[in-house]
């Protein structure tokens, strides 16, 4: 379960808070909706520790953001700039975060031969030198292919043609 208690979040050069006061609990699937710029990646990201809260608490299977950082398997998120280790290829990469997982790296692998990413591109690529639609791909099979008890997918069909977004569904 993630709990959100009283979350706020401020950016730096923002006086006001982007997000305000949110509550929640997720116990399961759950699908959030909103405009553009309603702050759907940044709950995301605060959710993840990748963007420092303001006040308020977030439990993940009632531990504290600093109790899973050494935890591999309790979170997985698409965010390609997760997924990025300058010297590595893509498919190190994958196997990587694989193995830091205990994920499926067949199930990865089959995910992104169908979203049109071979073993081979992988190999000879750097994550940054896929296109953004291959990139948000390659970091959606990687949190998909994770394992982990928590996944968390923000805007995934973004980038993909419709083609891949059929296959991804």
């Amino acid at each position: 379960m993630i709990e959100i208690k009283n979350l706020y979040v401020r950016y730096r050069r923002r006086q006001e808070p982007v997000i305000k006061d949110i509550s929640v609990k997720f116990t399961n699937r759950h699908l959030i909706l909103g405009p553009n710029g309603s702050g759907k990646t940044t709950l995301f990201r605060a959710i993840a520790g990748l963007t420092p809260i303001t006040s308020g608490k977030i439990l993940i299977d009632g531990l504290n953001l600093e109790e899973i950082y050494n935890q591999p398997g309790i979170l997985a998120i698409n965010l390609s700039e997760v997924y990025s280790v300058f010297h590595l290829s893509a498919y190190d990469h994958l196997r990587l975060f694989m193995d830091l997982t205990s994920g499926d790296l067949d199930l990865a692998l089959r995910m992104l031969e169908d979203l049109g990413l071979t073993m081979d591109s992988l190999k000879k690529r750097k994550p940054w030198e896929l296109s953004a639609g291959q990139q948000k791909a390659f970091s959606t099979a990687i949190a998909l292919s994770s394992r982990a008890r928590h996944v968390l997918l923000d805007e995934p069909f973004e980038q993909l043609d419709p083609a891949r977004k059929g296959k991804l569904i």
